[in-house]
């Protein structure tokens, strides 16, 4: 067992941030003030790899590291497990972006519902790879939803225990409006992932949205205006998760974006009182 003594003043962040397409979630996740350093950037929705989001200025301090998900018996899980075991901040980095969160649920329902697994009897449950191997993971027996819960769960736990001086931005989707849970908030296969990785956001859970106008101007032309926003409110299926823990819920009122979304971190700061 190796011990690190963690100085509490350090501060390190861990933020949730999620929003429906085209309302600019990844360039707002990726557009971050100097403290939040080298970012190494994971991006689990296809085609993240080209950054086609992240405006230029920020592209030079960001590593992509993309998931193949080959390996032939455990998958994406061996790419997640080289994920949170790598010492990050050893090799210079501050801050990990996992984008998108939703997908990589998917991807792993994808993977348990497969011939991957194995089905072990009398009453072990299941499994994904070899006991003592590298990577290896005990599936909760409670269907193909509850094991990619548990893969994900595991993921998420063990990246936030294993890098513990490394700030970490979980990007989502917006769940669909068709949704049950009461408000709202990032959406993920299943409904277990969304009442507790937002909770796991001790710093913030910042929902960004797009709305679009159209009004005819005097010559007859449609102007189209576009207002991207972005705050931080904490609600729908976790904020009583949160109330019950008696954990403080963090909240910022609504700010227009600019091109640059770095004045939103600005405010953010500033709300905290960190400059």
């Amino acid at each position: 067992m190796a011990l690190q003594e963690i100085d509490p003043k350090s501060a390190r962040e861990i933020i949730c941030v999620y929003g429906s397409p085209t309302s600019g979630k990844t360039r707002l996740a990726t557009s971050l003030p100097d403290r939040f350093g080298k970012l190494l950037y994971i991006p689990f929705d296809e085609g993240g790899e080209g950054l086609m989001s992240v405006m230029t200025p920020y592209r030079e301090r960001i590593t992509v590291i993309k998931p193949d998900g080959t390996d032939p018996k455990l998958g994406v899980v061996r790419d997640l497990f080289d994920l949170y075991t790598t010492k990050w901040a050893e090799k210079g980095y501050n801050t990990i972006i996992l984008d998108t969160m939703s997908r990589l649920t998917y991807t792993a329902l994808d993977l348990v519902a497969s011939d991957k697994v194995q089905m072990v009897r009398q009453g072990t449950g299941r499994r994904l790879g070899e006991p003592g191997q590298p990577g290896f993971i005990q599936l909760a027996d409670e269907g193909h939803y509850g094991a990619m819960n548990s893969v994900v769960l595991n993921f998420v736990s063990n990246l936030i225990n294993l890098q513990p001086t490394m700030n970490i931005i979980f990007v989502c989707h917006e769940q669909a409006a068709d949704d049950k849970s009461v408000v709202g908030g990032p959406g993920f296969a299943g409904r277990a992932v969304g009442k507790w990785l937002p909770t796991l956001c001790q710093n913030a859970v910042i929902r960004v949205a797009r709305t679009e106008t159209q009004k005819i101007d005097k010559s007859g032309v449609v102007v189209k205006t576009v207002k991207r926003q972005a705050w931080v409110a904490p609600h729908g299926t976790w904020i009583a998760r949160r109330a019950e823990n008696s954990m403080e819920i963090p909240t910022m009122d609504k700010v227009d974006l600019d091109r640059d979304p770095i004045n939103f971190w600005r405010t953010y700061d500033e709300s905290k009182g960190a400059v």
